[in-house]
């Protein structure tokens, strides 16, 4: 009768392969280890240099759309303000809100003014002589 002891040494007994056979067949798992290891880092070096150039193609883009920003503001010939923006997104949505909401209190201020029957002329804004009107 086999003791456990004897099931467990079991494998250690068996014949052992010619040493020269054993050497080729992990000689052999090496080489394919490290052809799948050379594989896998070719390809990581090509996402890596696919990550960069996106990364590089981005930044550029970014600098090009800073680089072409611009606010001019401007007076014509009959004194009209003139405004002209090339404003990234996000800056541009603050811009336009902003006019939004100064043009609702400008509406508001001037119907305001029609209900209470106020001065309809326009007044200075610190009550001295100058061009900065609000009305």
């Amino acid at each position: 009768m086999k003791t456990p002891l004897d099931v467990s040494l079991a494998p250690m007994l068996q014949p052992i392969a010619a040493p020269a056979a054993e050497l080729d067949r992990l000689g052999d798992e090496i080489a394919e280890l490290s052809a799948h290891l050379d594989a896998a880092t070719a390809r990581l070096l090509d996402l890596i240099r696919d990550f960069d150039a996106r990364g590089k193609a981005e930044a550029e883009e970014t600098t090009r759309r800073h680089r072409n920003r611009a606010l001019p503001v401007y007076h014509d010939e009959d004194g009209m303000v003139i405004i002209r923006a090339r404003l990234e997104p996000e800056a541009g949505a603050v811009v336009v809100q902003a006019l939004a909401s100064a043009r609702e209190a400008l509406q508001q201020r001037a119907r305001r003014k029609d209900a209470g029957g106020g001065s309809a002329g326009p007044r200075l804004m610190d009550g001295s002589a100058g061009p900065r009107w609000i009305s």
